[in-house]
């Protein structure tokens, strides 16, 4: 059904009529324009910090992860003050008098994943999924928890469960490899073939011989001054670390 505005007209005069918004039209409308400026900033705010995290840094990962890291605590306290925001929806679905806090949180979680993941590279995920579990799950028991409006709908629920995996995950591969200062196991490998892919931004990538107890050739992503001094046949020192949490992890020089 076409959109003539009808919906937004509806919602907007629910959120003027009710009491939880405020105690008068005036207070309410008030509360509604505060609420859509603080979206707004945070989710403006967030996409910076990803886009220059994880497209342009290679450098202050420590800053980039607690910047990626805060948007969803924030939001939560958004939602506490303003009980407008428990009317969460999807953004992209139909034009809402309400502001929404999902963009912030789906690039957040995964923000955190990326700059994790950039940081240094897994020795298996599973480990990482594993131990996502928890976290993950109290994470979003948290926002559930304190967010009465969510737990009407199963979608939310859903959303808050992914969100919240994500979002431990990706702190979880970053602390293990940043707060381990163990020293490194040596390994040499060979670049056995090589590629470049391209997407939102190219990413090059170094398929390296077996250099643990495996069969298989692993593909790496690179950095591209990396992957240009590299040629099919070049050794390749892969250090590997046990990990602050016992998760193994590796770097490539």
């Amino acid at each position: 059904m076409k959109d003539d505005g009808s919906t937004y007209d509806l919602e907007l005069a629910e959120i003027l009529s009710n009491p939880e918004f405020g105690v008068d039209e005036d207070e309410r409308r008030q509360n509604l324009r505060a609420a859509k400026l603080s979206t707004t900033i945070l989710a403006g705010s967030t996409i910076a910090v990803f886009f220059l995290a994880v497209i342009f840094s290679t450098a202050y990962w420590r800053i980039s992860m607690l910047a990626l890291l805060a948007p969803p605590w924030i939001g939560l306290l958004l939602f506490l003050k303003f009980p407008v925001l428990r009317m969460f929806h999807g953004s992209r679905s139909r034009r809402c008098a309400y502001p929404s806090l999902d963009l912030p949180f789906v690039v957040s979680a995964f923000g955190v994943i990326s700059v994790g993941s950039v940081f240094g590279h897994l020795v298996s995920l599973w480990p990482v999924v594993y131990a996502a579990i928890l976290p993950g799950l109290l994470v979003a028991g948290v926002f559930v928890g304190l967010v009465p409006y969510i737990r009407r709908s199963v979608l939310l629920w859903l959303f808050f469960v992914v969100f919240g995996l994500f979002y431990s995950g990706g702190a979880i591969v970053f602390a293990n490899a940043y707060y381990d200062h163990s020293p490194a196991t040596l390994h040499w490998a060979k670049v056995v073939g090589k590629y470049v892919s391209h997407g939102k931004h190219t990413s090059y990538h170094l398929d390296l011989s077996p250099w643990l107890d495996s069969d298989e050739t692993e593909s790496v992503t690179v950095p591209s001054n990396f992957y240009q001094a590299k040629n099919v046949g070049d050794p390749v020192e892969v250090l590997t670390r046990p990990g602050f949490l016992k998760i193994q992890w590796y770097t490539l020089r």
